[in-house]
């Protein structure tokens, strides 16, 4: 369907259909044969819950199935369909659908945005489904999934047609079904509509109104440079109370926290925040480049809070009327919203806590989170609140003012890398013509998952995120302005940290935020290699820790339930970094040719040198084989392997550092699923070592020392680790001999940017001779030689040791 006139809505328009069929070409594929890789469940029993519904419970025989994440509070729909796994598809015995599956016949359009269970006028469009989709087919929700004795346990809630009083497929025990996904999308037509709406206004808009903000971001970003909108005529005097009362509030926390006032010290910005805070200040649009662990959340915050303190001031020197302020605070996850919340009640507190302080234009803020955009209050007219604050998903905030109608004054989009640009006319729509935008995120950590490929357009990244739309812009700009090629340059020169800051509105629209408050320098340093600018480390490692690893040495011969071999060996991997930090000899590791960042390297100038080498970066490189087979390992099998490894690092290090958090990261789900698998027969096993340790203790009249604060194990994708942080990263990016069909997604740049940018104390990568040295083929792809380049620079900045393991020891 084609309905957009203007060219650039049009093939956004069009981009968000295709998606659709790109999805549902997926599935239909996979229905057509059966769906091979669907999980097979067996029906057990069914038993009523407590608010009077009906649960199932089934047995997983193979395949995996894992549960959905629910942090979408608004989710009431089924996910899955379910029918009866048998050999014969010939549904009817008439020929009608004769060897076609039943999941074939499911018409997903016709309900993958609607709320279940269906009212009296969204049921005629289940009706409209295949008579035999009706008869043999069920709608499911997975509830809970448990691990039940040596089996899995999964429990599903079920909706299908009502015949004879009952659902058409009737469920008998002992059989077995398959559970496939189907297509569930509440937002396209929400993204259809506003794009459609933003067309009809760009064809009838009078041009006295001023530019669309979607569409003038989307062609011109550069005509966002300056409020010179602004209808009160007193622009320049305006412009100057903003970058005055910014430069003064930053000048009079560093007084106060040299003073010793402690709140003082949170509302102090470094030299680049405060770059970009007077950047907010003095703009109407600024993009926040914030690489992984520079403070991208507490400078929007801080930068929020200074932006209303100057428009207050504005308001009382008679400069401008006193109408209320609404912004829009938005990303595509609830953790990152919720982030910016709790900094902002965070540094409001640090403001009412410093005494003599001035606080009333505090009391005019109300700050709210909008769960349910179409139940929320509209903003009232009350003139004690000049500044509404509002955050929520895109899709709640558009919810929400569609139902109420109001212009938005500023939007600020967090993570702004992850939403595509075609999803962020749902909040611009919004905006006032005179508003400003707010964009931060990371270009290098990684984008929108996209069904199909889109083509680069030379004109902007109109098919990615509305991040990487803002970047070319800015790339464009830069190479036209000094010829650079296209080589996106910083924006101008950081300020010192003792300067307040007073900066002009012609600077670049990009502000790279470089402190660095979660990576040790070394660490810090490998990651900057592929930003415009070096990082600025705040911290250093703890110098506790190489003596803390030396403890895996005391539980060297103790069974964990892991392969006594690979526990060994990782035990001696732990160790030998132990002996590299503290300078000790050591053979199992072998030094990086390329030493970290300079702060950290040895210095000739000492004669004597005690302190414990900091080391934030590990390789082990995993080789998995069969003595038994010539044949190549298969990569269920690897994985299995991988996963041992995994659970033994986790088991280590907990014992280690058992107060610290570790994430374990995979770039596929069935690698997840291994590690946690692994983790849960060690897990079982756990408390049995823990009570021998205990008796072991008590018979020498030690006491066992128990951490304040247990440290917690994840185990997730990359993509949904993205936004978080633990003192302990392991990066699963291995593959077998036989296998090098993943090598394009295993050498992303982005994917393995985010992975081993999650460390704040140690990463520790696995991975094999086929990722790390890929056939010659894997260059001809740019993206793929730029993942190889950033993994290269990886090893060559580790210490770095082997495991050859033989896959016989994993069955």
């Amino acid at each position: 369907m084609d309905v957009c006139h203007e060219e650039h809505l049009r093939k956004l328009f069009y981009m968000q259909q295709f998606e659709v069929l790109s999805r549902l070409s997926e599935l239909w594929k996979a229905r057509i044969d059966g769906c091979p890789d669907a999980p097979i469940l067996e029906y057990h029993s069914t038993q009523r819950t407590p608010n009077a519904g009906t649960e199932h419970t089934f047995y997983l025989k193979s395949g995996s199935l894992e549960m959905v994440p629910t942090s979408d509070k608004d989710r009431t729909m089924f996910l899955y369909i379910l029918v009866q796994d048998d050999d014969s598809d010939d549904s009817d015995g008439n020929g009608n659908g004769s060897h076609l599956p039943v999941e074939a016949l499911f018409d997903d359009l016709a309900i993958s945005g609607l709320v279940f269970p269906l009212n009296q006028y969204t049921q005629k469009r289940w009706e409209a489904q295949h008579a035999i989709v009706q008869k043999e087919l069920l709608l499911a929700d997975v509830k809970d999934i448990a691990i039940d004795g040596s089996r899995t346990k999964v429990v599903l809630q079920t909706w299908g047609s009502a015949i004879g009083g009952e659902t058409g497929l009737r469920l008998e025990a002992g059989q077995h079904y398959r559970l496939s996904p189907r297509l569930v999308d509440f937002n396209v037509n929400k993204v259809l509509s506003t794009l459609f709406e933003l067309d009809l206004q760009a064809e009838s808009r009078p041009s006295s109104a001023g530019p669309i903000p979607f569409l003038q971001l989307m062609l011109d970003p550069k005509s966002f440079k300056e409020n010179s909108s602004d209808e009160d005529g007193d622009f320049e005097k305006i412009q100057e109370v903003y970058r005055q009362t910014g430069a003064d509030m930053q000048r009079l926390f560093r007084e106060l926290r040299g003073l010793d006032v402690e709140a003082a010290g949170a509302l102090v910005l470094k030299a680049s925040q405060n770059r970009a805070a007077q950047r907010i200040l003095a703009n109407r649009l600024t993009v926040i480049w914030g690489p992984p662990g520079t403070g991208k959340t507490h400078t929007i915050a801080l930068s929020l809070l200074r932006l209303m303190h100057a428009q207050d001031k504005v308001v009382s020197q008679n400069l401008k009327y006193n109408s209320r302020k609404i912004i829009f605070v938005t990303a595509m996850t609830h953790a990152a919203i919720e982030a910016v919340l709790k900094k902002l009640s965070y540094l409001v507190e640090c403001h009412r806590s410093i005494e003599s302080l001035p606080t009333d234009w505090l009391e005019k803020v109300k700050i709210e989170h909008v769960f349910k955009g179409s139940d929320h209050p509209a903003p009232s007219r009350s003139r004690t609140i000049a500044y509404y604050l509002y955050a929520g998903t895109i899709y709640q905030l558009y919810n929400f003012s569609k139902k109420h109608s109001f212009s938005v004054d500023c939007v600020i989009i967090d993570e702004a890398g992850q939403l595509a640009l075609s999803s962020a006319a749902l909040v611009l729509r919004s905006l006032d013509p005179a508003g400003k935008i707010i964009i931060a995120g990371d270009s290098e950590q990684l984008s929108p998952i996209l069904a199909a490929e889109y083509p680069k357009l030379q004109t902007g990244r109109l098919f990615g995120s509305i991040l990487d739309c803002l970047m070319h812009f800015s790339k464009k700009y830069e190479a036209s302005s000094n010829g650079t090629g296209g080589i996106l340059r910083p924006p101008s020169p950081s300020p010192t940290d003792s300067t307040d800051g007073d900066f002009s509105s012609s600077q670049s629209t990009v502000v790279q935020l470089t402190e660095n408050f979660r990576l040790n320098p070394d660490l810090g340093e490998f990651v900057s290699t592929i930003y415009s600018r070096a990082f600025k480390p705040q911290k250093v490692q703890a110098r506790q820790l190489a003596s803390a690893l030396g403890n895996v040495e005391n539980d060297i011969g103790i069974d964990f339930a892991i392969q006594p071999r690979i526990m060994e060996s990782v035990q001696r991997f732990l160790l030998g970094l132990s002996k590299a930090m503290l300078r000790q000899p050591q053979s199992t590791l072998k030094p990086p040719p390329i030493s970290g960042s300079s702060s950290y390297a040895d210095s000739a100038a000492n004669s004597i040198d005690i302190a414990p080498h900091p080391i934030s970066l590990a390789l082990l490189r995993l080789e998995t084989f069969d003595k038994k087979r010539s044949e190549g390992i298969g990569y269920e099998v690897h994985v299995r392997a991988e996963a041992l490894v995994a659970a033994a690092l986790i088991t280590s290090i907990q014992r280690c550092a058992p107060s610290d958090d570790i994430f374990v990261a995979t770039p596929h789900r069935v690698q997840r699923q291994a590690v946690r698998a692994a983790l849960a027969t060690v897990n079982a096993y756990l408390p049995l070592v823990e009570a021998m340790e205990r008796l072991g203790m008590k018979d020498t009249g030690q006491e066992s020392e128990k951490p304040r604060r247990k440290g917690v194990v994840t185990v997730d994708t990359v993509e949904r680790l993205q936004g978080s942080e633990a003192a302990f990263v392991i990066c699963l990016f291995s593959l077998p001999q036989s296998s090098s069909t993943d090598l394009k997604f295993f050498l992303e740049r982005r994917r393995l940017n985010v992975a081993i940018s999650r460390a704040k104390t140690l990463c520790i990568l696995v991975s094999s001779s086929e990722v790390l040295r890929p056939p010659v083929s894997v260059f001809a792809d740019d993206a793929s030689a730029k993942g190889y380049a950033f993994l290269r620079a990886f090893e060559d900045r580790a210490w770095q040791g082997e495991m050859k393991l033989d896959v016989d020891l994993v069955d």
